[in-house]
């Protein structure tokens, strides 16, 4: 059994912190390099993706980026069959390779697993080849040598029928070591999880990003309130709506705002009289110069969190829901704050008129309506169709 050294277990353990902390996908490779790059020194370090298929071009995310051209890309891709891995690996779907017998040898002395190999199995190329071997590639001449590389060991992740992805580090000095094989093999899979987990949260934040547009479009913003009435979860409508009639901060509080607050502590205390039956809860109702907007609250059963529903109407929909009935200007004003849940007394403030002007309003309301009381004249308001 092989040991890693004091020094390279710590590597080992602080490379393994920076991949599993890595979490976005989009950058996955990129700090995944920098982290291996930090216990493997090297000349040149990439990330590769590679087709069995000559003429589909590689992927390269390299340590020196200014250094891998497209004209060093497109030499590596004419001369990819004489790379000794990727010949080694896809030797039907390649060209001859100069140096085929000592290949095919030491192809038989492994045991190739598509399923299995090679996840967990770094090699170098002189592994398969020797220094002077390597050196005399035309792959070697027009590629590695203008990066100053003349060793290389591969870490894989994906082998497949059609697909190599992996890891390469390169150097000009001295071949890598077997504790840097090692380090690599105990690393692979490990980066093969934390790659699955980048995936698996960028589908989640995805999904996440389709609910939250699904909930701003839907007809309701929705609150959820703690049993000591703090926001626990509040959807982006709702906080964008809070933010624009509550003008508010446009970030996501814990706690209601005030008037808000104090309108849920009234209905909780409605809702608690124990030798009273307490008035119907009226929702609150409030508007701008864009729209109106409805508030309601539900109360929780059985230990659920209490609800705030936030339904939002613009001005213009409501009015064109009161065309068919012929009011006059007046009567539409009167009509859209007993639609917000106002008393007579109120709208007699908010309007300016006495109390019994509001009554008479309501009554050529009702009577064009064809109905007999608010609720009654609210329900058929709300099921006109535009």
């Amino acid at each position: 059994m092989e040991y890693l050294a004091h020094s390279g277990a710590n590597g080992l353990h602080e490379c393994l912190r920076r991949i599993y902390s890595n979490s976005d996908i989009n950058i996955f490779h990129a700090n995944a390099l920098s982290a291996l790059s930090q216990i493997i020194p090297s000349t040149i370090a990439s990330y590769n993706e590679v087709y069995a298929h000559e003429g589909r071009r590689p992927t390269f995310i390299t340590t020196s980026p200014s250094a891998v051209t497209p004209k060093i890309v497109s030499a590596f891709n004419h001369y990819m069959y004489e790379h000794p891995y990727i010949n080694f690996l896809y030797p039907k779907t390649m060209q001859s390779h100069p140096f085929r017998k000592r290949i095919e040898k030491f192809r038989h002395s492994q045991k190739i697993d598509y399923n299995r190999f090679p996840k967990s199995r770094a090699l170098k190329i002189s592994d398969m080849v020797t220094p002077n071997q390597f050196h005399s590639l035309s792959l070697y001449n027009e590629y590695y040598k203008r990066l100053d590389t003349k060793y290389q060991m591969v870490m894989p992740l994906v082998y497949s029928r059609s697909l190599l992805s992996g890891f390469a580090f390169n150097r000009d000095t001295r071949d890598f070591s077997e504790e840097e094989r090692l380090m690599l093999n105990l690393l692979a899979p490990h980066m093969i999880q934390a790659y699955q987990n980048a995936e698996a949260a960028a589908m989640a934040r995805q999904e996440a990003a389709i609910l939250d547009r699904a909930m701003e479009e839907a007809s309701y913003g929705v609150i959820a309130l703690d049993m000591n009435g703090r926001i626990r979860f509040q959807t982006p409508k709702a906080l964008r709506l809070l933010t624009e009639f509550f003008k508010i901060p446009p970030s996501s509080p814990r706690c209601l705002p005030r008037k808000l607050e104090l309108w849920v502590k009234y209905n909780k205390s409605l809702l608690a009289l124990e030798n009273a039956i307490p008035p119907p809860l009226a929702p609150l109702a409030l508007e701008n110069e864009r729209a109106c907007l409805t508030i309601r609250f539900i109360k929780s059963c059985q230990g659920a969190d209490d609800l705030i529903l936030l339904c939002e109407e613009p001005k213009t929909l409501f009015m064109k829901r009161l065309e068919p009935f012929g009011l006059t200007a007046r009567e539409t004003e009167v009509f859209r704050w007993l639609a917000r849940g106002k008393s007579n007394a109120e709208i007699s403030l908010i309007c300016n008129i006495t109390r019994h002007t509001v009554k008479k309003h309501l009554e050529k309301i009702y009577q064009k309506m064809g109905v007999e009381n608010r609720l009654a004249a609210c329900m058929l308001a709300n099921n006109t169709k535009i």
